[in-house]
């Protein structure tokens, strides 16, 4: 089998993978360093008919991106793996769990009963392991949970949001007769939840502040977004990507438009860096297309001149971004748009070149998953399948066919 390549539509280069392989490949002049994990030797499995854990990787220090911490969640235990520690850390847990919450800095984690009916909830600190039980249904309302880097927690409902207290003993329910949620994205910093509001049209792309303040609102017509919105860290960038209309870069605090692109085309989930700017967007570049096309673009471009980079892969193929970090750095998916729906992942560089592909992975059903990070199916927040370090070339992804998660660092081999 053939492996697809590469061919930029719009910019000044493109690659081709030069030894065409199903295996796991490396471009000429990089070396990698893998460390590979079987979560199921430190916890047992969440689902039952998938083995599957909750897991998040990020990187405590900022001056070595190479030194990762891994949270994996288990049905019975939270356990912490380092690069540099000898030994896991594991914290026990009271009851069965259905998925975890991370902030994205990596330092709390939720977990809740393995029933979205039960009303019992952690919140654990992962640097002082301190641990904060909390009732995560006041009211007995049933919603998603958020959480912050500082480790404020927030609930999502259709048509309300819970402000919890900083100690987790009290809430309020803000309750909304003009809403209805159904894709959200959030800051890292506490400062903004972002969502989709489809009570009526035309419909809204609308700001709360964490205590469920409204901020601001966006009308967006009969326009439909895709997929939970992208939110950078600090919450100044906001993307929309649409069913049928390109996608919209909006600016976080005041709700200001700052491009359109691809209207009337199809587009798909957005993936924002941590410091907002880069921004990586799944499109189709025909109008009945689904979007197997890749955008990546520096957001200070995209805004002023529309300048951006597009790929378009070979027929039969699509891309898909997951992650891109603030030097421009894409850890994609590279799928078969038909049966046997084979797929692989992808890392390219701030360049555009293609420097590291998974082995392919074969056919449409796999072994293995990451259990959702949410508690309401329909709120859709994202699970966490790969990631790549803010900077740097440390990626992180579960192989589907092994269980097994895979941390890389990709250097450059000076020759």
């Amino acid at each position: 089998m053939l492996f697809v390549i590469l061919a930029i539509v719009v910019g000044s280069h493109g690659f081709e993978i030069l030894d065409q392989t199903d295996q796991e490949w490396v471009a000429p002049g990089y070396q990698i360093e893998e460390t590979v994990i079987n979560p199921f030797d430190y916890v047992e499995s969440i689902g039952q008919s998938t083995p599957s854990v909750a897991c998040y990787a990020f990187f405590p220090n900022p001056e070595d991106e190479t030194v990762w911490r891994l949270i994996i969640v288990g049905r019975d235990k939270l356990v912490v793996l380092q690069e540099d520690w000898e030994s896991p850390f594991e914290l026990n847990l009271p009851f069965d769990t259905v998925g975890a919450v991370f902030s994205r800095n990596g330092r709390y984690v939720i977990v809740r009963e393995g029933t979205y009916t039960n009303d019992q909830a952690m919140l654990i600190n992962i640097d002082s392991v301190e641990v904060s039980y909390f009732d995560p249904t006041p009211d007995d309302t049933k919603c998603g949970l958020v959480l912050a880097d500082n480790g404020t927690v927030a609930g999502v409902g259709h048509d309300f949001l819970i402000d919890f207290s900083l100690d987790l003993k009290s809430s309020e329910v803000r309750e909304y007769t003009d809403l209805y949620i159904r894709n959200i994205g959030i800051s890292a910093d506490s400062r903004i939840i972002v969502l989709e509001n489809v009570i009526d049209r035309p419909r809204e792309i609308m700001a709360f502040d964490w205590d469920g303040r409204f901020l601001w609102t966006v009308d967006i017509g009969d326009r439909t977004v895709v997929d939970p919105l992208a939110v950078s860290s600090d919450g100044s960038f906001a993307a929309a990507s649409f069913t049928s209309d390109g996608f919209m870069l909006l600016d976080g605090i005041t709700g200001r438009i700052l491009t359109e692109q691809f209207v009337g085309y199809q587009s798909s989930y957005a993936s924002i860096s941590s410091d907002g700017s880069r921004l990586a967007i799944p499109t189709a570049l025909s109008i009945d297309g689904r979007p197997d096309n890749m955008i990546l673009a520096i957001t200070d471009d995209l805004c002023r001149s529309g300048t951006l980079e597009e790929y378009r892969p070979q027929p039969g193929w699509g891309y898909s971004p997951k992650d891109i970090n603030n030097n421009g750095e894409c850890l994609i998916t590279i799928f078969r748009t038909s049966s046997p729906w084979d797929s692989r992942l992808g890392l390219v560089d701030r360049n555009g070149e293609l420097i590291w592909c998974s082995e392919l992975w074969t056919g449409s059903e796999h072994n293995f998953s990451i259990a959702p990070n949410y508690y309401n199916i329909d709120l859709r927040l994202r699970s966490i399948l790969g990631q790549i370090s803010p900077v740097g070339s440390c990626a992180v992804y579960m192989d589907k066919d092994t269980g097994y998660i895979h941390i890389l660092n990709v250097e450059w081999r000076n020759q």
